[in-house]
């Protein structure tokens, strides 16, 4: 073609699989971020759920075994390159509870925190802060660490991580999946990418237990 190329800054692609879709989502949530300057902006960080439930009593070991497990299935290394790790939280939220849990994440990720490298922690339960606040203050974790609740991620999604947005102090988290014909994540419908803002708090271990949210229609891109 005779005319110049340009990159498109934004992309959305389809494929043999399936194709994107995405919808719009605004949710306040309390967060943990170390040093939001070196943790952020981050693109493309790959998302491993490791089927993990909590029960009444947290085991740290059976926590982390599933961690390092998960690795093992995607044939990532643990330790080598920044992941999303989505974990799903049950139960009160009591102290013994979430640092048995931080427990588990650290021997988990042993060779990332021996490395010094980030922890991208993204969480469905409203801990994250408390979380946070006991892997740096209470494990002695030095890498720095994200910390984000209110999200439900699975296996295959991607996420993209903006600034903290002055001055509410939100963080826009997009959230990028494929819409497969069949869905290979143990049937669940098609999932969607959503956007989400994160209200960050570095400090303290209180936190509130509520969500608000608000959607905008959904749309549809088949390229």
């Amino acid at each position: 073609l005779p005319w110049p190329l340009i990159p498109a800054g934004e992309c959305i692609r389809a494929t043999a699989l399936g194709a994107s879709e995405y919808s719009v989502q605004l949710s306040g949530n309390t967060s943990y971020i170390s040093k939001p300057g070196e943790l952020l902006p981050r693109r493309n960080l790959q998302v491993l759920q490791p089927p993990y439930f909590c029960e009444e009593t947290i085991e740290p070991d059976k926590l982390a075994k599933a961690i390092r497990a998960h690795f093992t299935a995607f044939d990532l290394v643990e330790g080598e390159g920044d992941v999303a790790l989505a974990l799903r939280w049950q139960g009160a939220p009591s102290y013994e509870r979430v640092l048995a849990f931080a427990e588990g994440i650290r021997h988990g990720l042993a060779t990332t925190i021996e490395r010094k490298k980030p922890l991208y922690l993204m969480l469905d339960g409203d801990v994250a802060q408390t979380l946070g606040a006991i892997l740096r203050e209470e494990l002695l974790v030095e890498s720095e660490i994200l910390a984000i609740d209110g999200l439900v991620l699975r296996d295959f999604d991607y996420i993209d991580l903006g600034r903290v947005r002055m001055p509410s102090f939100t963080v826009p988290v997009t959230i990028k999946s494929l819409l497969f014909s069949e869905d290979p994540r143990r049937g669940r419908p098609p999932q969607r990418i959503h956007h989400h803002e994160h209200q960050p708090n570095d400090h303290g271990h209180g936190h509130g237990h509520g969500h608000d949210h608000d959607h905008d229609d959904h749309h549809r891109h088949d390229d």
